[in-house]
């Protein structure tokens, strides 16, 4: 899914929201393209724990900014809508895992214990 209007990627989240990835990028990009087949691995390993939303930075210049985005591709993980980690450049599924799973797990583990 490309968002392609400025979507209120900033408004308030509440806890019980899952993760989200945004996936910033842009289709003319062969590094963007090989990264979204990445994260679409990443999103199938991971159904129903983490929300992915592809961000297109033409279509959505302001979120982009507001994201402090100046390199793409560039993938943030947001949890309970605040960024707790980012990649910047081509994100292979290895790096994705290395870098995201050890906190969707800590998120998973908090929202039990939670509950």
């Amino acid at each position: 899914m490309t968002l392609s209007t400025e979507e209120s990627d900033r408004s308030p989240v509440p806890p019980s929201v899952p993760p989200r990835l945004l996936v910033f990028g842009c289709e003319s990009s062969p590094c963007c393209r090989a990264t979204r087949e990445s994260i679409e691995r990443f999103r199938e390993r991971h159904t129903g724990h983490v929300v992915v939303r592809h961000i297109d930075v033409g279509d959505n210049p302001q979120t982009s900014v507001d994201h402090s985005v100046l390199t793409v591709p560039t993938v943030i993980l947001e949890i309970a809508g605040r960024e707790v980690a980012r990649l910047k450049g081509y994100a292979s599924a290895r790096r994705l895992v290395l870098r995201f799973e050890p906190l969707l797990y800590d998120d998973l583990l908090h929202r039990i214990r939670g509950a």
